[in-house]
């Protein structure tokens, strides 16, 4: 799975800059850039790997391919959300104002309580600047956030942490106007929260997805509480419906974010192949494969190495199209692989120490399919508040359970996502 630290990052732009002889950060940069074509990739003489290269870029699947398609040529920064992003500050600033935003949350939700209210409205008079600039970026019709799939760890990624501050002060924003009564106001604010979820979640990267899921969790942190406001009315809980409802109808395919996460492992392969494996590796990773004797056959096993991470790979997307429940047999069937490939000698070095950690994987895709399951109990609490047509939606696709849906007192409750989700009915009022 594709996931390095920044720190990590820095140290291969130092290796390439060394050892590739390159003169400037710029020129390195670019070598990154041209590993996104996939030269040494193409070199290899094993017919098997050419035949699955063949297949990624039959379906646009390459790096420059994945690149290509997410452009919007033509689109002026003034038009463009990511470009007015941008100017939500440094990548330094937007850190400090992020690790201040962290502890307001937990797994993404807004914690509320007393003394995160008076945090969160200190924080928020301080931001109003920033806010403001969140605002206006998301008034854009059109985005690109511009990521290129070719840089791989170079890709610039800035625009998740702008996005996350800025989601997060939103729905600080939001606590802030349900404490003082103004419950009608709030919905513009979930409203802009979903829409920067909705284009995080455009992009096929595994960073993305993961802070697309974190700002729905914090935006329905906000619904819980806003369903149980004393000024909410029928006509706000209908925009509500709607929104939720919007969202899922242009739920981002799982497949679409592996096959991005799977053009991010190819380039890791051309850093490998160009010789630069240790910049992959923290140094006591550096340091166990050194005194196991792999980095000598990272390379020379480089080739059934890739093939066995290009297969296990395309065994995942074609998974996705199964509920996360019914993937479990896919994940099996990798880690039995990856065992009989020990077994005789063969280890897959890089994809078993770097790309198909499959723990993750299983956390992230889990963490996709509780996200959806969450928004769907809501989809369902709302219907059957407002007494409209129930959305078909009858299980889990985090557990496979089916949701159970009662009226109780004259309130909704809905079973089957791990925790119970109460509302009161709004009825339309009789003529």
């Amino acid at each position: 799975m594709f996931s390095v630290p920044s720190g990590r990052v820095l140290a291969l732009l130092a290796a390439l800059l060394v050892g590739c002889g390159r003169d400037s950060p710029q020129n390195a940069a670019q070598f990154g850039k041209n590993l996104g074509d996939l030269p040494f990739l193409r070199a290899s003489h094993d017919p098997e790997l050419q035949n699955e290269l063949a297949r990624i870029e039959a379906e646009h699947g390459a790096p420059a391919q994945l690149t290509a398609l997410g452009k919007k040529k033509g689109l002026p920064d003034a038009e463009n959300v990511a470009a007015v992003l941008d100017r939500l500050g440094s990548v330094d600033a937007l850190e400090q104002l992020d690790r201040r935003l962290a502890v307001l949350f937990s797994n993404g939700r807004f914690v509320v309580g007393p003394e995160s209210s008076a945090n969160s409205q200190m924080l928020l008079a301080t931001q109003q600047t920033a806010l403001r600039v969140f605002r206006d970026a998301l008034e854009r019709r059109n985005n690109d956030f511009h990521f290129d799939y070719g840089k791989g760890l170079l890709a610039d990624t800035k625009f998740i942490l702008a996005a996350r501050v800025g989601c997060r002060l939103e729905i600080l924003s939001a606590s802030t106007t349900l404490e003082s009564g103004q419950a009608s106001d709030v919905a513009t604010s979930l409203r802009r929260v979903y829409r920067m979820a909705e284009l995080l979640g455009e992009v096929k990267l595994l960073a993305a997805r993961r802070e697309a899921a974190h700002c729905r969790a914090a935006a329905l942190s906000i619904v819980e509480r806003l369903v149980r406001h004393p000024e909410a009315d029928r006509d706000l809980i209908l925009q509500l419906q709607e929104l939720i409802g919007g969202q899922l109808a242009r739920w981002p395919s799982d497949a679409s974010v592996w096959a991005g996460d799977r053009a991010l492992g190819l380039h890791t392969f051309e850093i490998v192949r160009s010789g630069e494996i240790a910049t992959l590796l923290n140094w006591s990773e550096l340091k166990e494969m050194r005194e196991a004797g792999e980095l000598e056959a990272v390379l020379k096993n480089v080739d059934s190495d890739e093939l066995f991470y290009l297969r296990a790979m395309r065994l995942l997307i074609e998974a996705c199209h199964k509920p996360y429940y019914q993937r479990r047999e896919a994940f099996a069937q990798i880690r039995r692989q990856m065992r009989q490939k020990r077994t005789e000698g063969n280890r897959p070095i890089v994809s078993e120490r770097i790309l198909l950690t499959m723990e993750e994987i299983e956390l992230a895709q889990a963490l996709h399919a509780q996200d959806r399951a969450s928004h769907e109990a809501w989809a369902l609490a709302l219907a059957t508040s407002l007494k409209t047509p129930q959305p078909d939606y009858r299980t889990n696709p985090l557990t496979g359970a089916a949701y159970a849906v009662e009226t109780v007192s004259g309130q909704v409750v809905v079973r089957g996502i791990g925790r119970t989700l109460r509302m009161p009915m709004f009825e339309a009022a009789a003529n």
